[in-house]
């Protein structure tokens, strides 16, 4: 069994780090192909990866870098220059480029470094003449940026346009010193967002992962239907953000819920430190909108933001321009905003696991809700009551998520539509509110799917998945309704009861809105039927 260093990707071994890569092979290609056309030709098409922290940067630099090294190890002329990952000392220019001449391959010769600025200019200058383009690998270039600051980017530019440097660099939000206009570096960049991972491209990666580490067995049952329902009830947990998924990757493969317990606590007190840091580096403003996200983990539009923050909506746009810039909130992307009006957009917390932040400091020893729904979310019910004998802290969170095995609806029916076992838990008023979600869709208004709890959502949006104006959402959503009406009938019961006009509306409804309507109509008979209104069944059958 091989170890996987999750937080330090550039500590394994290239082999390990091209078997464990998924989904951005493209990417990887043009990379490399811009560094064999810098070291071929004139050109120079610098590169830039933005994403926060998790997205797999790392990742991909690493293997720009072993891929460089391969073709510079093949006569292609070229020389590398890996930087540290976290660039604390460079301070200013003149730092920056003994940084760069220490860590050249080849090395600089036994002389050592020239002194001054300008001889450190004129040696790389030279090099690069000599023995091709110096590829510079740089992690973090915002705070780079900021530490050898305007000065000290102006020459970094020229050198760059010197046809000196080639820079293969990443970043986890634009900062100014990237996007101002007046900023030496604006528009320097080819940019290229790491965009988070599908359900199929996590799957994928929690495959290769668990193959890697001589989990057969779990790396074949990732590859079922019966995983990626699994998967997908989780999903809105990782954010699509590799990292997270690798730290579910091994708590896929504990048995036991003892060492599950422990594993996740640790890795997410791993975490929470970053996002605590982050958080500090928000003004309060920007701090309350991040906050608001996170407690009502629906999107909102910057009108309701407006509102339940009290910040003017014009204030307001430029903090979410700042913030989708730092990667803090994301606009939503799903198969229902692209049905809204597009003068309108939605938006939701970018990193789903900043919420630990909150939910550690309010939990004061109490379980932490997060891996509560991951416990729940993974977990059957009755894998949470064959359990041995654990410690007093794993058996308070099995307790909380078997409680919300047999108490949320939102658990059950989300689980339900995912065709995964769950408690009948009741959830007559949930399917109501969802079909009702359902039907204004079919009338043209998206909105209310976007306000259900995200779990939900999740398992309505994987139904409507791959839908495009060739294949249109009715049919999906009329299917969807179909089986909301048979949960619904299943819950009821042989008893007439107020709410049972309310449903028997909704079926006539679902039939006025159907061009097919057998099946529609069969609702409304089913519902007479439980109403113990036989005769007029009989009238619709009859029809």
């Amino acid at each position: 069994m091989r170890s996987l260093p999750i937080f330090t990707p550039s500590l394994a071994p290239p082999e390990d780090l091209e078997r464990l890569f998924v989904a951005r092979h493209q990417l990887l290609d043009d990379i490399v192909e811009r560094i064999r056309a810098a070291a071929t030709t004139d050109g120079r098409n610098h590169t830039l990866l933005v994403g926060p922290r998790g997205a797999g940067k790392t990742h991909l630099i690493a293997l720009s870098y072993h891929r460089a090294a391969r073709l510079k190890e093949e006569g292609l002329t070229v020389q590398l220059a890996w930087l540290p990952e976290d660039p604390w000392t460079i301070s200013s220019y003149k730092r920056l480029l003994d940084c760069i001449v220490d860590h050249l391959e080849p090395a600089v010769g036994p002389d050592g470094p020239p002194q001054t600025v300008e001889e450190v200019e004129a040696l790389l200058s030279t090099r690069a003449a000599q023995l091709g383009p110096i590829v510079c690998f740089v992690e973090n270039l915002d705070q780079l940026l900021g530490g050898i600051g305007d000065g000290g980017q102006q020459r970094l530019r020229h050198l760059a346009q010197d046809r000196t440097l080639l820079f293969v660099a990443s970043t986890t939000a634009l900062s100014r010193d990237l996007a101002d206009q007046n900023a030496p570096f604006y528009a320097f960049f080819t940019t290229e967002p790491l965009v988070p991972f599908t359900l199929d491209q996590a799957a994928s990666m929690l495959a290769k992962i668990a193959s890697h580490t001589g989990e057969t067995a779990t790396a074949e049952y990732l590859r079922t239907d019966q995983a990626a329902a699994r998967l997908r009830t989780v999903q809105h947990l990782a954010g699509g953000q590799p990292r997270i998924w690798a730290l579910l990757a091994q708590a896929l493969t504990v048995s036991r819920l003892d060492q599950l317990v422990q594993l996740l606590i640790g890795s997410f007190d791993d975490l929470t430190p970053y996002y605590q840091e982050q958080l500090a580096r928000l003004s309060p403003q920007q701090r309350d909108v991040v906050v608001h996200l996170a407690e009502v983990d629906h999107p909102l539009s910057v009108k309701e933001l407006s509102d339940a923050t009290g910040i003017d909506q014009r204030s307001l746009g430029k903090t979410m321009v700042d913030l989708r810039e730092r990667c803090w909130v994301t606009e939503t992307d799903s198969p229902l905003t692209r049905l809204m009006d597009r003068r309108r957009t939605y938006y939701e917390l970018g990193e789903p696991l900043a919420r630990l932040a909150f939910q550690l400091k309010a939990s004061r020893g109490t379980p932490v809700q997060l891996i509560i729904d991951f416990l729940k979310s993974w977990f059957d019910p009755d894998d949470l009551t064959h359990q041995p004998q654990a410690d007093q802290l794993t058996i308070e969170y099995v307790h909380a998520a078997a409680h919300g095995h047999a108490t949320d609806p939102v658990l059950a029916l989300s689980r339900r539509l995912h065709s995964l076992p769950a408690s009948r838990v009741p959830a007559l008023d949930l399917l109501g509110r969802l079909d009702d979600a359902c039907a204004a869709l079919l009338a043209g208004d998206p909105e209310p799917l976007l306000r259900i709890p995200s779990p939900l959502r999740a398992a309505v949006e994987a139904r409507l998945a791959g839908r495009t104006d060739d294949a249109p959402l009715e049919p999906a959503v009329r299917a969807l309704r179909l089986r909301l009406h048979r949960e619904a009938l299943e819950e009821f019961g042989y008893f007439p009861r107020s709410s049972g006009e309310g449903w028997l509306d909704r079926a006539h409804n679902l039939v006025s809105d159907a061009e097919t309507r057998e099946a529609e109509k069969g609702a409304v008979v089913r519902w007479l039927g439980r109403m113990w209104r036989f005769s007029q069944a009989e009238v619709v059958l009859d029809e």
